[in-house]
């Protein structure tokens, strides 16, 4: 029952999104704050379907409206996305992360469900997109991430050292904007995935000069 559920909103969520992709409206937000309406409105659903397999009545429209705001946050994201901001792309890139590992996550609890695994694939591979051109570009957070993807070989072929070397640049910048926390972490990632990389003697180095 509770497959049936979710391939029916799945369906449903995918038919709203095609009908009103050219009609999403333009809210000047940023990337950020539309990804948050995102998560914001799947949270909101989230809670009213819990309640109703608790046994409790929701209004149906209010959990419609939920489906229909995380729709239209999409589109706009995707828009944005599109026209080349680059925090817009960003976001895409995490929000398809995002939807990857719940589809991993599905496959996880109910091996049976074939189509999991081929779905978050198929998600993983669009964030890798999104996110391969700004870290070319320089951009750390895109680093840090496109770098994950490499570390767990979701969306490209797993690579420690991909992994190491995508989180070294981003580190790098990190201490060049006098950000030493986050260079730290991707230390201890970049530790924790090969101490032998050279990559890690060098941040070493450039974290500890004395």
């Amino acid at each position: 029952m509770l497959n049936i559920i979710k391939l029916a909103l799945a369906w449903l969520a995918l038919v709203s999104a095609q009908a009103a992709f050219s009609q999403a409206p333009n809210t000047h937000q940023s990337g950020k704050e539309i990804f948050d309406r995102i998560l914001q409105s799947e949270q909101r659903g989230r809670a009213m379907w819990d309640l109703i397999f608790k046994g409790v009545q929701v209004d149906d429209k209010k959990l419609q409206s939920n489906l229909d705001e995380s729709v239209a946050a999409q589109n706009e994201l995707e828009q944005l996305a599109r026209t080349g901001d680059a925090e817009a792309r960003y976001y895409e890139g995490l929000y398809h992360i995002h939807i990857g590992l719940a589809d991993a996550e599905s496959a996880r609890q109910d091996p049976s469900n074939s189509a999991a695994p081929v779905l978050a694939d198929r998600e993983f591979k669009s964030a890798a997109e999104w996110l391969k051109s700004l870290a070319e570009q320089g951009n750390p957070q895109a680093q840090w991430q496109y770098g994950e993807l490499f570390a767990n070989g979701r969306g490209v072929n797993k690579s420690s050292s991909n992994a190491i070397d995508w989180w070294f640049k981003a580190a790098q910048t990190f201490l060049k904007k006098s950000d030493r926390e986050d260079a730290l972490t991707l230390f201890d990632m970049m530790r924790n995935a090969d101490q032998s990389s050279p990559r890690v003697a060098q941040l070493q180095k450039a974290l500890f000069p004395n």
